[in-house]
């Protein structure tokens, strides 16, 4: 018998199987309120969206990237942003943060220029240091 767990409900489902009619069987459900709400910035590609997919059937999930992810999830809210010049908006009841956007120049170092460096600074560093900032007081209020 699987083994509860705090964000799991138990509940009893009655003559479900057909071929079995009288039985009992146990199915586990999260229910939306209890449900983890994650917020993965750019989600749309990469490591961002391999991150989305494993979370997304268990969690709501909430995306911040400059392009929509090609799917559709009930539980999938997506808002087009870049965090290198938009403002990051203030989503509530997030508890979970996941930051995926990168950027990084493989250019030879000679033909590299001042500006593709702060560009890569932006993507990498301040856009992560903008989300944190945004939420920081949210999270540290929360127990876990």
């Amino acid at each position: 018998m699987p083994m509860p767990c705090r964000s799991v409900s138990n509940i009893i489902l009655k003559n479900i199987d057909t071929e079995a009619p009288g039985k009992s069987t146990l199915v586990q459900i999260k229910s939306q309120r209890e449900m983890d709400k994650i917020l993965i910035v750019g989600g749309s590609r990469g490591i961002g969206r391999s991150i989305l997919d494993l979370v997304i059937d268990d969690n709501e999930v909430v995306n911040l990237s400059r392009n929509k992810p090609d799917m559709d999830h009930i539980n999938l809210t997506h808002h087009s942003i870049d965090v290198t010049t938009d403002e990051i908006p203030l989503i509530e009841d997030v508890n979970k943060i996941v930051y995926c956007p990168g950027s990084i120049n493989l250019k030879p170092i000679q033909s590299l220029n001042i500006d593709d460096f702060v560009h890569d600074f932006k993507v990498n560093v301040l856009g992560a240091v903008k989300v944190f900032k945004t939420y920081a007081r949210k999270l540290k209020r929360q127990e876990n």
